[in-house]
């Protein structure tokens, strides 16, 4: 706590990449946005790095989404619109996230999403538009992380898509374990992958049990391309994420304005909990 502010803290052991820390660190001190967490200071002892970072106390998005199973379509879009503001910010920044999942978007007071971690995000120019670092988590990587063969921000819209997917159904399209199977393996060769050419999403299928509009399962399918060029994007064009009519139903301008009211049910949850109260207070010392 400083003075009445609490703060979050984040303790790296120096065991880790070195070059890892200080990328995280980089990245997240050039960037200022009401939907990615923000970084306060750096501290240091002999054995940890410790950042002080926003504090956000409703939790995680993977715990909420444990609780709930599904979500309906109106809550899907108010927290998907919230990780597009997000992502059209980091990506007109040329910042890839490479990590997007339930469990890296924590619930603020206010109900809004923060998106945290960002241990894999890649800092890229406009002269190089592609990195090859195979990272992320499995079951929302894109086919060409696993494949290797250079990816950039369309990775980023992939896993929009699986997380988009999951929220409406409660499930992932393909686990981790299916993945090198359909994607190919890098060790299996390029030959290995069957739908690298594909440019649209129909391989996505949705249970029967299920109703969704079809503008929900156009927005998934058209993230979940496996042909990069060809998914939605996060930066100005007709192919904007945002500018989807399943989206733009739902007053997207409003969300990235921090103007649309999040579910009444997650304000509830955070605003009558008091989640820190069992945390002990640590006084920090400036160094």
């Amino acid at each position: 706590m400083h003075g009445n502010a609490i703060y979050a803290l984040k303790c790296l052991s120096k065991n880790r990449s070195t070059a890892q820390i200080q990328n995280e660190i980089s990245v997240l001190q050039s960037l200022d946005h009401s939907y990615v967490v923000g970084l306060h200071g750096v501290l240091e002892d002999r054995a940890h790095i410790y950042l002080v970072m926003d504090f956000v106390p409703g939790g995680c998005l993977f715990d909420y989404l444990l609780s709930r199973q599904m979500l309906p379509e109106t809550e899907t879009q108010f927290y998907i619109a919230n990780v597009v503001a997000a992502l059209s910010y980091l990506h007109d920044r040329n910042v890839i996230f490479r990590d997007l999942k339930p469990e890296n978007l924590m619930l603020t007071a206010s109900g809004h999403l923060k998106m945290v971690d960002f241990g894999f995000a890649k800092q890229m120019s406009d002269d190089v538009q592609r990195t090859f670092t195979r990272c992320g988590t499995q079951a929302y990587a894109a086919p060409e992380i696993n494949t290797r063969k250079g990816h950039g921000k369309p990775v980023d819209l992939w896993a929009l898509g699986i997380l988009a997917y999951e929220m409406l159904t409660g499930r992932v399209p393909l686990r981790a374990q299916e993945q090198p199977a359909v994607w190919g393996h890098p060790r299996l060769g390029a030959a290995s992958n069957k739908f690298d050419d594909a440019t649209n999403g129909e391989w996505v299928t949705f249970p029967n049990e299920i109703e969704l509009s079809q503008s929900a399962v156009d927005f998934v399918r058209e993230l979940l391309i496996p042909a990069p060029a060809y998914r939605l994007q996060c930066e100005a064009g007709d192919r904007h994420v945002g500018s989807h009519v399943w989206l733009d139903n739902f007053d997207y301008k409003l969300v990235q304005q921090e103007m649309h009211v999040p579910p009444p049910v997650v304000v509830s949850n955070i605003t009558n909990t008091v989640p820190y109260s069992d945390f002990q207070k640590f006084l920090i010392a400036r160094v």
